[in-house]
């Protein structure tokens, strides 16, 4: 699940990097282009804090755009995947109904430019519901949401097909929605449209307004998922020169390292992700994830002492696991264990 907090953060498509705006566009102002790169730069460098400053005086200075209210949703479900945690789900939910609310007149707009980046951020708003659905609630109403977010995209496109920031939402749609729908693509549900998925992300990447960067972070996660793991870490590496201080490649980073085989590499970052991970006290769920793969990179290297060192770290916060986390985790603590019992020589 590690790859959700990248791609929630990615969904920022009102945040991406500097480009030109289109003189034509009504909505996109070089003020609120501004902010929103701002904000997104929080995001990924984890600075949470100031991320929801900045938003509160946005959402001030410009009540009527309910872009700002999108925003406030998309850091409350950052921070609760990024911590696994459900730490405000009722105000996350409040946001979302007041954002699709204030939006519902989307057809009653004279611009068609307005039009499709009103139904972007509704598309967005409820792409924000489908992964906490994923993440927090059932497949059933992740699904839901998620055919409810396809619906907004292709409904802006209708309304704007030259705005391509649209087929960011649309490519992460149809991937995701056919690498995930397993047993219900199998029986013909749903069809196979990674290759269409992929297309939309790189038009994305390429030719949208603020949503390259985000498309780009995007494919990282489609490349891990194809098993194209070098590819992914160069867009990783690449990442981390713009935020090094943020988790939210650091994890891919560490990912891609360990399916290489490098496994002292791995071993470092796992390291530094711990030691960002204890400045959050309460981020179990993590921890374990992080000592877990500790303990395969001293097993891989056949270094049994660390290996049973890393292994038994899970012991000093065991009392504290929620029955949540123990459940998600299971598999993982049972690893653990065997490891921590091992015999030293």
């Amino acid at each position: 699940m590690r790859h959700i907090g990248c791609i929630v953060i990615s969904l920022w498509v009102l945040a991406g990097s500097a480009f030109a705006q289109t003189p034509a566009d009504p909505y996109l102002t070089p003020e609120r282009q501004q902010f929103f790169i701002a904000v997104q730069r929080l995001l990924f460098d984890d600075r949470f804090a100031q991320a929801d400053s900045v938003i509160a005086a946005y959402r001030h200075s410009s009540p009527l755009d309910p872009a700002g209210i999108l925003f406030q949703a998309g850091s409350l479900v950052t921070q609760m995947t990024d911590r696994e945690e459900e730490i405000t789900p009722d105000l996350f939910k409040a946001l979302i109904d007041s954002c699709l609310e204030m939006t519902d007149d989307v057809q009653d707009l004279d611009s068609p430019r307005e039009q499709a980046w009103r139904f972007l951020i509704r598309g967005h708003a409820h792409a924000y519901r489908s992964i906490y659905s994923s993440h927090f609630g059932s497949f059933t109403a992740a699904i839901d949401h998620g055919f409810d977010a396809k619906g907004e995209y292709q409904n802006g496109l209708k309304a704007d097909s030259t705005l391509y920031d649209l087929y960011f939402g649309l490519g992460s749609y149809h991937y995701w929605k056919s690498a995930k729908a397993g047993f219900l693509r199998w029986i013909g549900i749903f069809n196979n449209d990674k290759a269409k998925g992929i297309r939309e992300l790189q038009l994305a990447a390429d030719s949208s307004l603020v949503s390259r960067e985000a498309a780009t972070n995007a494919l990282i996660w489609v490349y891990f998922d194809n098993n194209e793991f070098d590819s992914a870490k160069q867009l990783v590496d690449s990442a981390m020169l713009r935020y090094p201080n943020g988790k939210a490649f650091l994890w891919p980073l560490a990912k891609a390292q360990y399916e290489l085989k490098d496994y002292a590499a791995a071993l470092a970052t796992y390291r530094e992700l711990r030691l960002r991970l204890e400045q959050q006290p309460g981020n179990f769920y993590n921890l374990i994830e992080c000592d877990y793969y500790l303990t395969k990179c001293h097993d891989r290297l056949k270094q049994d002492d660390q290996a049973i060192s890393a292994a038994r770290q899970f012991v000093e916060y065991y009392g504290e696991l929620t029955k949540t986390v123990l459940d998600r985790q299971r598999s993982n603590l049972s690893y653990l264990r065997k490891i921590a019992t091992r015999k030293n020589g």
